[in-house]
């Protein structure tokens, strides 16, 4: 009896014994250390950010750095930063300081706050985002003002609805296209202008107006800075 005692007691300490971490075998140990590794790994990746592209992702870090400094420039989440990047993909060689200007000064021009800025302008046109504001944006916008004889609240309005406009020639494509439903709405040349501008305030999809591409109409942008 005491010797069947005593192998019992031999056996749980030798349990308790191998229970405990410096007993246990070293391949043991290496496969239960991997295994906690790869838990942590896969918890950290899960936290990060969602890469923007694949091929963004294992571009270079200026590029990653631009594609950030957009993203709070706008206050764009990483699914949004995403879509823009695979709808525009020169973003990426866009200069985040001509951005930049370019998004402030629309948002004072046009009494913008930042959640505006972004969904009714950035997230409908990104191509803005490319934009020079004093030599693409200004003078146009200044010019539909002057023409449509347009109150600061109803530029506002117009381009909110149709943030297309923003970057197009006025001469050469906004001014056609007004002259245009113009005719539609049977005034002739010296019609009412009013009523013009009150239609098109009313439904500014009959301006018909392009989106043009992303970068500077006045000069070659250069790739970074």
């Amino acid at each position: 009896m005491r010797a069947i005692t005593t192998a019992t007691q031999l056996l749980i300490l030798f349990r308790m014994m191998y229970s405990c971490e410096c007993f246990i075998p070293m391949w043991q140990r290496v496969e239960n250390n991997n295994l906690q590794q790869s838990r942590m790994m896969r918890l950290f990746l899960a936290q990060q950010p969602e890469p923007v592209t694949d091929a963004i992702a294992n571009n270079d870090d200026d590029t990653q750095m631009t594609l950030r400094a957009m993203q709070t420039i706008v206050g764009l989440t990483d699914t949004e930063l995403k879509r823009i990047a695979s709808r525009v993909p020169e973003i990426e060689k866009f200069n985040a300081q001509t951005s930049e200007v370019c998004i402030m000064s629309l948002m004072e021009r046009l009494s913008l706050n930042k959640e505006e800025i972004k969904k009714k302008i950035v997230l409908r046109l990104p191509q803005v985002l490319g934009y020079e504001y004093s030599t693409d944006v200004e003078p146009n916008l200044s010019l539909l003002q002057q023409n449509l004889l347009l109150e600061d609240d109803e530029l506002r309005s117009l381009i909110l609805k149709c943030p297309q406009i923003i970057g197009l020639d006025y001469r050469k494509e906004i001014r056609p296209k007004v002259e245009s439903v113009q005719r539609k709405l049977g005034f002739n040349n010296d019609g009412n202008l009013t009523n013009i501008k009150e239609e098109i305030l009313r439904k500014p999809a009959l301006l018909d107006v392009p989106v043009r591409g992303g970068f500077s109409s006045s000069r070659s942008r250069s790739r970074k800075t």
